[in-house]
C-alpha cells in the first residue's frame, strides 16, 4: 500500500469472542491482510445485510464499507459467517448440513447486497468464508474455510 491511510481489506464477521484473536489473526495473516484491514463486528455477521428486520445494522455495515472503500481504498471485503452462531437460534434447531447451508445462502445473498451497493464498478472483490467451529478434544477450533 502506497499510502499509510490505505489498507487492503474490510472484514465483515460476528462479534463472537471465539472467532477473533489467534484464530481470525493466523486466517487473515494466511489471506495477507493482517494489520491492514478494517474490522467490522456485527452480531451474526452477514445476516444484518440479508434479515430484513435487521435494516438498521444493515444500514450501519454499508456505511461501514463505503468508508472502508472510499477512504481506505480497499481491494477486497470478505463476508464471515461461523456455524454454531447465537444470532441464528432464531432459526430452530438444525442439522449440521441445514445450518452450512444456511449460511452459504446468506452469504451469497451478501455478496449481492454488497455487489450491489458498494462494489459495482470497482475491482473491489469479495471473499465469503464459513468459520466452522468444533471442540475436538474439549479445544476450541475453528477452520476458516472460503466457499
Amino acid at each position: 500500500m502506497s499510502n499509510k491511510h490505505e489498507c487492503k481489506a474490510a472484514v465483515v464477521t460476528c462479534m463472537d469472542f471465539r472467532l477473533h484473536g489467534d484464530n481470525m489473526g493466523d486466517f487473515l495473516k494466511k489471506e495477507g491482510v493482517y494489520g491492514e484491514a478494517d474490522m467490522i463486528c456485527v452480531a451474526g455477521g452477514v445476516l444484518p445485510l440479508v434479515a430484513p428486520d435487521h435494516e438498521k445494522n444493515r444500514e450501519f455495515i454499508l456505511k461501514l464499507l463505503g468508508i472502508s472503500k472510499n477512504l481506505h481504498h480497499i481491494e477486497n471485503i470478505y463476508l464471515i459467517n461461523h456455524t454454531d452462531c447465537g444470532a441464528y437460534k432464531s432459526f430452530g434447531e438444525m442439522d449440521s448440513k441445514t445450518e452450512t447451508d444456511l449460511h452459504k445462502s446468506h452469504l451469497g445473498e451478501a455478496e449481492e447486497v454488497v455487489k450491489e451497493q458498494i462494489t459495482k464498478g470497482t475491482q473491489i472483490e469479495i471473499t465469503k468464508v464459513l468459520a466452522e467451529i468444533s471442540y475436538p478434544d474439549d479445544k476450541l477450533h475453528v477452520n476458516f474455510r472460503k466457499i
